[in-house]
Order: structure tokens, then C-alpha cells, then sequence
């Protein structure tokens, strides 16, 4: 009976180790598994936002490139319609051969695009197909991608409208519009060209800012950076500006200005320019000198002359300061604020709160107003 009960003892004890390596084996198995999944979860999470970034900043590099050449769309495209509100100037009746110069100005603007994409774009958004959801593609990205690739594409159908004309024309003859006897031959490309137009307009209005923001927002650590980036490229405008003018002499443009001398035999000159988003404002400016030897008093006599120089609109609730000199960087937030160096990393956490605007993002589009960049000449005209 005693030899039954150990044996039955024994039996047991065995079971429960066995069982015991059993459970310990699940539990490690069960562990690498985890981590593995994890691993594999933690590489697609970094693979799609890395992925993001690059395309984040593609769309935001085209963006701003096509900012830059709009001035040379609108001036192709008021001299083939003759529309003087896109670039202020009254433009007269032209020849084929004039004709021919206005449209490969155009071409050069959609051609200078195509250079810099390289496809790149495309690829990376054929890669990101592969990461998200449906949800994620009806949202805004694929909308816009669409419209995009209609305004690159629509190059050749313009170009072959072209050359229909100039086949079937005289350089020497005369452009004819529309209600005019012999427009038959220009519609189609006239027409074309509105198309094109009013397309790249809507990119420029509304979907290159919403594309960028859903880049953007997916990661909201890109914002902050959003921020900088364009903080440094409104400081540094007016920066250079200075510097071009002091030895290169260019004339700043018109909306910055001079602080002439205090008094007389004073050298110190500022340059500063003001940067409004909504009811707030961000005063720029650079200061020949060092600010670091002057006493609060003298700080608050600076930023009331930059004050006195940048007038408040009826509608401004906070303005903010950044100014540049030969020993630093200041901020400062309202006339009764002294100016504050730039020491430490963060210094900059309070001036940043002037591109907080959940509405208009400013931190996307800055001062561009795609109407403004159109029809420049539309404010003049209602004058």
C-alpha cells in the first residue's frame, strides 16, 4: 500500500514538472512571439512614417516651387487671354509668333515641375497604397493626387492644341478671340488652357494645403517642425534682405521697412517687416549693433519703434517679436515685454504661439494667398 501511495506520489510530482517545463516553454515561446510581433509592428510603424515624411515633404517642397513659379504662369497666361488683372499690365493684341513665345513660357512652368518630381512622388504614394486602409485613400490624399497628375498630363493635350494652330497659321497673323471671326481655330486650345488653369488654381488654393496638413497631422510631431521651418524662412528673409542691401545694394522689397537713425551721426539702421495670421502679428527685424548692452529701458524704447513703424490693425489682439542683431537673436510678446535672448533650446516656445491657428494653418501656407498670386491686379482694378 506504502509502495502504491509513493509511486502514486511520484507520478504527480512528475506530471506537475513535466507539466511545469510544458508552461514555461509556452510562457518563452509565448514571449518570443510577442516581441516579434511587436518588432514586426514597431518596423511597419516606422516604415509608414518614414514613408510619410519623404512624401510629406516632397508635396511640401512642389508646393512651395510652384509658389515660386506662378508669377511666370500668370504672366504667360495674361498674355495669351489678355487679362490684365493677373498681372497688372494691359496687355495688347498679339502675333502667332508672340503666340508661340507666351506658350512655351507655359510649358517651361509645367516642364520645371515635372524635372524636380522625377516620379518620385507617384512611387512613393504607390508605396503607401500598399500601408493604409480604404479609409485613409478617400480621405483627402487621393483626390488631390488625381488632380495633381490631370494638371501634368493636360501639358501634352495643350501642346498638340498648339501646334494645331501654328500648322494652320501665319507667324505674322493675328490671335483671334472669342466672338471674333476665325476663333474656331484658338478655342480648343483657349479652352484647354482654362482648364488647365482654373485646376492649378485649385491645387494652389485649397488641395496642396490640405494634402500637406493630412501628411502632416497623421504624425503630429511634424507640425512643431512645420513651424520652425517656417519661422527660419520669415526671420531669414528679412536677414538676407539686410545683408543685400548693405552690400549688394538691393533694395528691399516693399513691405519692409527702414528705422532711419535715432539722431544724427547714429549708424544704426534697422530693417524689419510684419507678418500678420489673423488677429495676430509677428514683427521681423535686424539690427546692425549688439542688444546685449541695453537696459530694459532701451529695450522697451526698440521694440515701441518697431511699433511706431508697423502700425496695429483694428482687429489685432497679440503681436510678437523676433529681432536679429550682431550679438543674437530676441523675442519678445507685447509692448510691455522686454526682449528676452535666444539662450537654450525652447527659447522660442512662446513667439511660435503666432502660427497656432487651427483654421487657416498658417504654418502650412505662410502669407500665400493663391487669389493675391492670381490676380494681383484685382484690388487696383476695384480701386
Amino acid at each position: 500500500m506504502m509502495v502504491e501511495k509513493q509511486k502514486r506520489h511520484t507520478q504527480i510530482v512528475t506530471l506537475l514538472v513535466i507539466l511545469t517545463i510544458i508552461g514555461i516553454a509556452l510562457l518563452v515561446l509565448a514571449g518570443i512571439d510577442y516581441r516579434k510581433t511587436n518588432a514586426r509592428e514597431h518596423a511597419a510603424a516606422t516604415a509608414k512614417k518614414e514613408a510619410i515624411k519623404s512624401l510629406y515633404w516632397h508635396v511640401k517642397f512642389e508646393y512651395e516651387q510652384l509658389q515660386n513659379l506662378i508669377p511666370w504662369w500668370n504672366e504667360s497666361v495674361a498674355k495669351l487671354t489678355l487679362n490684365h488683372t493677373r498681372d497688372t499690365v494691359e496687355h495688347q493684341p498679339y502675333t502667332v509668333a508672340e503666340f508661340q513665345q507666351y506658350h512655351q513660357g507655359l510649358i517651361g512652368t509645367i516642364e520645371s515641375v515635372k524635372k524636380n518630381d522625377i516620379g518620385l512622388i507617384d512611387h512613393e504614394l504607390g508605396a503607401l497604397r500598399n500601408m493604409f486602409s480604404k479609409e485613409y485613400e478617400v480621405k483627402t490624399l487621393m483626390p488631390f493626387f488625381k488632380l495633381r497628375r490631370r494638371w501634368l498630363e493636360n501639358e501634352g493635350q495643350l501642346d498638340r492644341l498648339y501646334y494645331d494652330i501654328v500648322t494652320n497659321t501665319e507667324r505674322t497673323d493675328s490671335v483671334v478671340f472669342r466672338g471674333s471671326r476665325g476663333y474656331r481655330i484658338f478655342k480648343p486650345y483657349f479652352e484647354q488652357l482654362e482648364k488647365m488653369d482654373r485646376t492649378l488654381y485649385e491645387l494652389m488654393a485649397y488641395k496642396y494645403q490640405e494634402a500637406i496638413q493630412l501628411l502632416m497631422h497623421t504624425y503630429p510631431e511634424f507640425v512643431p517642425e512645420a513651424k520652425r521651418i517656417l519661422f527660419g524662412n520669415q526671420s531669414y528673409a528679412v536677414v538676407t534682405a539686410y545683408h543685400a542691401w548693405k552690400q549688394d545694394s538691393i533694395a528691399p522689397g516693399n513691405d519692409m521697412k527702414f528705422l532711419p537713425p535715432q539722431k544724427e551721426g547714429d549708424t544704426l539702421t534697422v530693417l524689419s517687416k510684419i507678418y500678420r495670421n489673423g488677429n495676430k502679428a509677428l514683427v521681423v527685424a535686424y539690427t546692425e549693433g549688439d542688444i546685449h548692452p541695453y537696459t530694459d529701458e532701451q529695450r522697451m524704447a526698440f521694440v515701441d519703434r518697431l511699433d511706431t513703424a508697423t502700425p496695429k490693425l483694428k482687429n489685432e489682439e497679440k503681436r510678437y517679436y523676433c529681432v536679429w542683431s550682431e550679438d543674437g537673436q530676441y523675442y519678445a510678446t507685447g509692448t510691455n515685454k522686454k526682449l528676452y535672448p535666444h539662450v537654450l533650446e525652447g527659447d522660442d516656445r512662446e513667439v511660435m504661439g503666432f502660427y497656432d491657428d487651427e483654421l487657416k494653418r498658417y504654418y502650412v501656407t505662410g502669407e500665400y494667398d493663391a487669389f493675391k498670386a492670381y490676380y494681383p491686379g484685382y484690388q487696383n482694378e476695384m480701386e
